[in-house]
């Protein structure tokens, strides 16, 4: 039987004991599928996020890597199982994509370690995989978000983890750049049998290219299919514009 990625059981997360921000949190991110995470702005996505891959600690429950608690897994080991792609600005401008990418070799090369030519065919992999190849010996100042982006889920992917978790990656993209990381990381899910997790919120697009969604309110995770988080009327908890609703499904 396939061991589920990662499970969160009884799950009180936040930064102040006294001052939890999302309390008994139940759900569990499913193999080989893309996953996206909704929720309003300030609702606790990015601390959830953080305590799936481990630089949090809930206050109370678990969260299950592979079925053994997360807790019990040493920094090294958490970075061959979970690859992380956050919003933060890189500032490392006159690095190479190549550079960038092969960062992500480190949990096998170790931070001084030489690339070996096993590592090198997995980069090269990586770029043709993305096909930014003809970026490789661009620097990063040069990029454009989009082209950024997707060096950044090359770094990822060339870590070569069974799990991925993206913090809001089309935030700043244009709308054919945010449809093509979307469909990029559905391929991946799919092509990898890489369990993906992405916080957004291009709610249109989300109920495109997943094949489930955690809609987190401030009250409990709800996690479902994306047909039936439709028929279920689940996202009213996170658009509560009619308005808005008939612009996004045509209803």
């Amino acid at each position: 039987m396939t061991k589920i990625p990662i499970s969160g059981t009884q799950l009180t997360i936040g930064y102040k004991k006294n001052n939890p921000i999302l309390t008994n949190l139940n759900f569990e991110l499913k193999p080989s599928k893309l996953t996206c995470l909704l929720g309003e702005n300030g609702v606790g996505k990015s601390t959830l996020i953080q305590n799936l891959c481990g630089s949090l600690k809930p206050f109370s429950g678990e969260v299950k890597l592979f079925g053994k608690n997360i807790v019990n897994y040493s920094v090294s080991e958490i970075s061959t199982k979970i690859s992380l792609v956050l919003t933060d600005k890189i500032s490392a401008d006159l690095m190479t994509v190549y550079e960038l990418i092969a960062i992500g070799r480190i949990p096998y090369t170790g931070f001084f370690g030489g690339l070996q030519n096993a590592d090198r065919q997995i980069i090269d992999s990586a770029l043709q995989l993305l096909k930014i190849e003809h970026l490789r010996n661009c620097y990063i100042s040069e990029l454009s978000d989009g082209q950024l982006q997707k060096a950044l889920i090359a770094k990822a992917l060339v870590q070569n983890c069974p799990i991925m978790i993206l913090d809001e990656p089309t935030a700043f993209l244009d709308f054919t750049s945010k449809f093509e990381i979307m469909k990029l990381l559905s391929e991946l899910s799919k092509n990898q049998h890489l369990s993906i997790l992405v916080s957004t919120h291009d709610i249109d697009l989300a109920m495109k290219f997943a094949d489930d969604i955690w809609i987190l309110d401030k009250k409990e995770l709800i996690s479902d299919s994306v047909d039936n988080i439709l028929k279920n009327n689940e996202l009213q908890r996170i658009v509560k514009n009619s308005e808005v609703m008939d612009f996004l499904f045509g209803k």
